[in-house]
C-alpha cells in the first residue's frame, strides 16, 4: 500500500484580544492595582454586576462594573462537597450549646468530645468522632443535621457553578 503525503499548507487565523481601556489608553497594572476589591456576588452566589472579563495576574481576577466604577475581585476556588465536614459544623454548634453534658448519656459523650476537639483539647481522629457523633444523634437532630448539610451543599454547588462561569469569561489584557 502506497502512502500519499499531501503538500503542507499554512493558514492565517485571527485571534481576538480584548483590552481594557480607560478613555483612549489601555489600562495598566498600576491602575488595576488601584481598583477597589469587592465581591461581585451575593451570599447565594448570584452575580450582581456586569462582568467585563477576567485578568490573569498572580491569580485570576474578575473586572466588573458597579454603577459607574470598575472593581475587581479574585475568583474563588472550587470547594469540595463533603457531607461529614458540614455535619461536623452542625454537631459542633450543637455541642457548644451543651458544653457540660451528662457523661452518663452516650449520645452527648461524642458531642462533647467533638466540642473538645474543636477547641484544640483533643488530638484523636476527628473524622471518626464526627461519624460516631452523627450516628449517635437522635432522629430530630439527625434530620436537622441532614437539612443543614443539604443547604450547605446546595450553596457550594452554586458557588462552584459561579466559579465555572467566571473562570470561563473572556480574558482581558492590560498593559505593563
Amino acid at each position: 500500500m502506497k502512502t500519499i503525503i499531501s503538500k503542507p499548507t499554512v493558514e492565517t487565523i485571527t485571534a481576538e484580544i480584548n483590552v481594557v481601556k480607560i478613555g483612549n489608553k489601555q489600562m495598566t497594572i498600576s491602575v488595576f492595582n488601584q481598583l477597589y476589591t469587592e465581591k461581585c456576588w451575593d451570599e447565594e452566589y448570584n452575580i450582581l454586576y456586569p462582568v467585563w472579563g477576567k485578568i490573569l495576574r498572580d491569580s485570576e481576577y474578575i473586572i466588573f462594573q458597579k454603577n459607574n466604577e470598575l472593581r475587581k475581585c479574585e475568583i474563588p476556588k472550587n470547594l469540595k462537597i463533603d457531607f461529614f465536614y458540614h455535619a461536623c459544623d452542625f454537631i459542633q454548634s450543637k455541642s457548644k450549646i451543651i458544653e457540660y453534658p451528662n457523661f452518663n448519656n452516650d449520645r452527648y459523650k461524642e458531642l462533647y468530645s467533638l466540642y473538645m476537639i474543636s477547641h484544640g483539647k483533643n488530638i484523636m481522629d476527628w473524622w471518626t468522632h464526627v461519624k460516631i457523633a452523627y450516628s449517635a444523634l437522635d432522629e430530630k437532630l439527625k434530620k436537622e443535621c441532614d437539612e443543614y448539610c443539604q443547604s450547605k451543599i446546595w450553596l457550594i454547588e452554586k458557588q462552584n457553578k459561579m466559579v465555572f462561569d467566571l473562570t470561563n469569561s473572556r480574558q482581558l489584557f492590560i498593559a505593563i
